[in-house]
């Protein structure tokens, strides 16, 4: 079998460039992100607020993003967590997402949207911007 060198159909790459403003921060390339079942890469996410009992600070973890549900329910989830640290686990579902296909850049706004703290159970109200473009 032909490697393809990190390249999907047509041979086009699988790195993403994710980028996040606002509550949460960060940017970074990563490989093959967050079809539904994985891999999850590794991210570096700053936390410009304090979500819960996870205090405000930069946090190298694990990101998976993806769409969630369908129709008028369609909306976007953002996971973060630490493997090596299970208090710092952050959820949130919403966003409005708009999506550029000539460009293939995915933009999703999130104003006051829910961030569940899952250590604590409290939620947070946050807002920023995802961006998500090949690399």
């Amino acid at each position: 079998m032909k490697d393809k060198g990190g390249k999907g159909k047509g041979g086009k790459s699988k790195t993403e460039w994710i980028e996040f403003e606002g509550d949460l921060a960060g940017g970074q390339a990563v490989e093959r992100c967050c079809p539904n079942a994985g891999p999850f890469p590794a991210y570096t996410m700053t936390l410009n607020i304090g979500v819960g009992c996870v205090p405000a600070g930069t946090y190298d973890g694990y990101l998976f993003i993806n769409g969630y549900g369908a129709g008028r329910n369609h909306a976007y989830i953002v996971q973060f967590w630490k493997k090596d640290d299970p208090k710092i686990f952050i959820q949130i579902i919403g966003g409005d997402i708009d999506y550029d296909k000539w460009n293939r850049v995915l933009t999703v706004t999130f104003e006051n949207a829910e961030c569940v703290d899952y250590c604590s159970g409290i939620t947070t109200l946050v807002t920023f911007k995802l961006v998500s473009r090949p690399y």
